[in-house]
């Protein structure tokens, strides 16, 4: 099944932009990918509830970015500097000191020599007009050993795939629960 945005649609969406704004939102019609149907009905659940949390305290909504966004600008980055070499193997031109700068730059945790991403990113602008971000990852019944514990491990807030929110800080760097865990927070 495909949604498509409507001529009218995508002109009011577009008529309503922020003209000065740098980071603008993307709008998508239809599927990225049908398999992922499934998942993306889960993450936009959790974002539904993330986002009611955050207006509960004020904050407005500048901008949602989608995991491939987030990989995409990463990639272009990884990849600059090795577009117009004569030389190029496919193999990007970074140090690991550089991706992992980056990645501080960008508030994704780095471990496990890589940049971990979340499924969602929610911008927003606080009361007292700080801006901050909320990353999302929704984990399924696949997510398992290894991939579980790097989901915890990346400070991520987390939901079940049910929409049931699992803890996590929302920002780089910690875990979900009372003593940044998330396994406690599958067994409180």
């Amino acid at each position: 099944m495909r949604w498509c945005l409507a001529k009218e649609g995508r002109r009011l969406l577009e008529g309503h932009r922020e003209r000065d704004h740098e980071a603008r939102q993307t709008f998508y019609n239809g599927l990225r990918r049908e398999w992922e149907l499934e998942h993306n009905i889960q993450v936009y659940r959790a974002y539904e509830r993330e986002v009611d949390r955050l207006h509960e305290r004020g904050a407005e909504i500048d901008r949602v970015v989608l995991d491939y966004e987030l990989r995409g600008e990463y990639q272009r980055w990884l990849h600059e500097r090795d577009r117009d070499r004569d030389d190029y193997d496919g193999h990007p031109d970074r140090t690991a000191d550089e991706i992992r700068d980056w990645s501080r730059e960008h508030d994704f945790p780095y471990f496990d020599d890589e940049v971990h991403f979340p499924d969602l990113r929610i911008e927003f602008r606080e009361l007292d007009g700080r801006e901050d971000h909320r990353d999302i990852e929704v984990m399924t019944e696949h997510y398992r050993g290894a991939h579980a514990a790097s989901v915890a491990k990346s400070g991520f807030s987390c939901y079940r795939s049910g929409g049931l929110r699992l803890g996590g800080s929302g920002r780089s760097g910690g875990g979900g629960g009372k003593n940044g865990g998330l396994a406690e927070e599958l067994w409180d």
